[in-house]
């Protein structure tokens, strides 16, 4: 869960560089050994670099291009450690 918090010098746009509240969290999870994947940074990326939109203009929620990013953020972790077979991310979807 990332913390968004709006920067009042920019009012219509997501601050995603302020996030204090994930990372007590991210610290409190791993003091208690509980996986956490903090999307935040993968977020701050997709915006930095390729200027992507990831929430809906009427609200905080995320669009559709924000949820894939989500999906494909949290399969690679998945993945990664060990939860999901490798190579099932770049897998074709069955049709039946």
């Amino acid at each position: 869960m990332a913390s968004i918090v709006r920067d009042a010098s920019q009012s219509d746009r997501l601050c995603l560089e302020q996030a204090p509240a994930s990372q007590r969290l991210g610290e409190l999870l791993a003091e208690l050994d509980i996986d956490y994947l903090d999307l935040q940074p993968a977020f701050r990326d997709a915006r930095r670099q390729a200027g992507v939109e990831l929430f809906r203009r009427s609200d905080d929620h995320w669009n559709p291009q924000g949820h894939a990013l989500a999906a494909r953020e949290l399969a690679a972790a998945l993945e990664r450690r060990g939860y999901l077979g490798r190579g099932l991310i770049n897998a074709q979807p069955q049709t039946y």
